[in-house]
Protein backbone atom coordinates (compact mmCIF):
# COMPACT_ATOMS: atom_id res chain seq x y z
CA UNK A 1 0.00 0.00 0.00
CA UNK A 2 2.72 2.60 0.68
CA UNK A 3 4.89 2.00 -2.16
CA UNK A 4 1.45 2.49 -3.93
CA UNK A 5 1.37 5.50 -2.74
CA UNK A 6 4.63 6.62 -3.33
CA UNK A 7 4.39 5.38 -6.93
CA UNK A 8 1.32 7.43 -7.48
CA UNK A 9 3.29 10.33 -5.95
CA UNK A 10 6.24 10.04 -7.98
CA UNK A 11 3.72 9.83 -11.40
CA UNK A 12 2.14 13.01 -10.42
CA UNK A 13 4.99 14.97 -9.61
CA UNK A 14 6.35 14.02 -12.99
CA UNK A 15 3.56 14.79 -14.87
CA UNK A 16 1.35 17.13 -12.97
CA UNK A 17 -1.69 16.24 -14.27
CA UNK A 18 -4.82 16.88 -11.88
CA UNK A 19 -6.35 13.43 -12.25
CA UNK A 20 -2.81 11.99 -10.98
CA UNK A 21 -3.08 13.92 -7.80
CA UNK A 22 -6.63 13.23 -7.39
CA UNK A 23 -5.45 9.23 -7.77
CA UNK A 24 -2.69 9.92 -4.83
CA UNK A 25 -4.69 11.58 -2.82
CA UNK A 26 -6.87 9.27 -2.59
CA UNK A 27 -4.60 6.89 -2.47
CA UNK A 28 -3.11 8.53 0.57
CA UNK A 29 -6.59 8.89 2.34
CA UNK A 30 -6.73 4.84 1.88
CA UNK A 31 -3.64 4.33 3.12
CA UNK A 32 -4.53 6.56 6.55
CA UNK A 33 -7.46 4.92 7.13
CA UNK A 34 -5.53 1.52 6.82
CA UNK A 35 -3.58 2.71 9.63
CA UNK A 36 -6.07 4.20 11.21
CA UNK A 37 -4.98 7.69 11.62
CA UNK A 38 -6.68 10.80 12.51
CA UNK A 39 -6.09 13.85 9.85
CA UNK A 40 -7.52 16.34 12.92
CA UNK A 41 -9.46 18.05 10.89
CA UNK A 42 -7.54 21.31 12.46
CA UNK A 43 -6.87 23.44 8.43
CA UNK A 44 -10.53 23.01 7.77
CA UNK A 45 -11.78 24.06 11.60
CA UNK A 46 -9.57 27.08 11.04
CA UNK A 47 -11.22 27.56 7.65
CA UNK A 48 -14.64 26.97 8.66
CA UNK A 49 -14.78 29.62 11.66
CA UNK A 50 -13.22 32.40 9.53
CA UNK A 51 -15.59 35.45 10.24
CA UNK A 52 -16.63 34.27 13.73
CA UNK A 53 -13.85 35.54 16.22
CA UNK A 54 -15.16 32.79 18.62
CA UNK A 55 -15.39 29.89 16.92
CA UNK A 56 -11.47 30.30 15.60
CA UNK A 57 -10.29 31.35 18.99
CA UNK A 58 -12.04 28.17 20.58
CA UNK A 59 -10.03 26.28 17.35
CA UNK A 60 -6.93 27.93 18.19
CA UNK A 61 -6.89 27.87 21.83
CA UNK A 62 -7.73 23.71 21.65
CA UNK A 63 -3.77 23.91 19.52
CA UNK A 64 -2.34 25.46 21.48
CA UNK A 65 -3.35 24.26 25.24
CA UNK A 66 -1.65 21.02 26.16
CA UNK A 67 -4.39 18.40 26.18
CA UNK A 68 -5.44 17.79 29.79
CA UNK A 69 -4.58 14.24 31.06
CA UNK A 70 -6.97 12.93 34.02
CA UNK A 71 -4.33 11.68 36.86
CA UNK A 72 -4.73 9.32 39.29
CA UNK A 73 -3.99 9.87 42.92
CA UNK A 74 -1.78 7.36 44.11
CA UNK A 75 0.63 7.50 47.46
CA UNK A 76 4.06 7.30 47.42
CA UNK A 77 3.66 4.87 50.08
CA UNK A 78 1.53 2.53 47.09
CA UNK A 79 4.37 3.44 44.15
CA UNK A 80 6.85 2.29 46.70
CA UNK A 81 5.12 -1.15 47.60
CA UNK A 82 4.09 -1.56 43.80
CA UNK A 83 7.47 -1.63 42.89
CA UNK A 84 9.01 -3.20 46.05
CA UNK A 85 5.99 -6.13 45.20
CA UNK A 86 7.51 -6.14 41.13
CA UNK A 87 11.32 -6.72 42.76
CA UNK A 88 9.75 -9.17 45.02
CA UNK A 89 8.49 -11.27 41.82
CA UNK A 90 11.88 -11.04 39.78
CA UNK A 91 13.84 -12.40 42.79
CA UNK A 92 11.35 -15.61 43.48
CA UNK A 93 11.60 -16.36 39.59
CA UNK A 94 15.26 -15.75 39.23
CA UNK A 95 16.06 -17.39 42.83
CA UNK A 96 17.53 -20.96 41.16
CA UNK A 97 19.18 -19.12 37.76
CA UNK A 98 22.65 -19.08 37.40
CA UNK A 99 24.63 -15.47 38.13
CA UNK A 100 24.95 -13.73 34.75
CA UNK A 101 28.78 -14.01 33.15
CA UNK A 102 30.31 -10.47 33.10
CA UNK A 103 31.11 -9.92 29.34
CA UNK A 104 34.40 -7.79 30.43
CA UNK A 105 35.84 -10.64 33.01
CA UNK A 106 34.90 -13.12 30.10
CA UNK A 107 36.83 -11.48 27.25
CA UNK A 108 39.75 -10.45 29.25
CA UNK A 109 40.08 -14.67 30.64
CA UNK A 110 40.09 -15.38 26.93
CA UNK A 111 42.33 -12.76 25.92
CA UNK A 112 45.14 -14.59 28.49
CA UNK A 113 44.10 -17.79 27.49
CA UNK A 114 44.92 -16.70 23.78
CA UNK A 115 48.18 -15.03 24.84
CA UNK A 116 49.49 -17.62 26.67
Amino acid sequence: MKLEVRHLESVFRRHRFPRRHLEWRAAVVRYHQLLGVSSGHTGVDVLESAGDTKALWKTLSGLMSPPTTQTTSITPAEFVAYFRGKVDSIRVSTAGAPPPLNSYLLTYLLTCLLIS
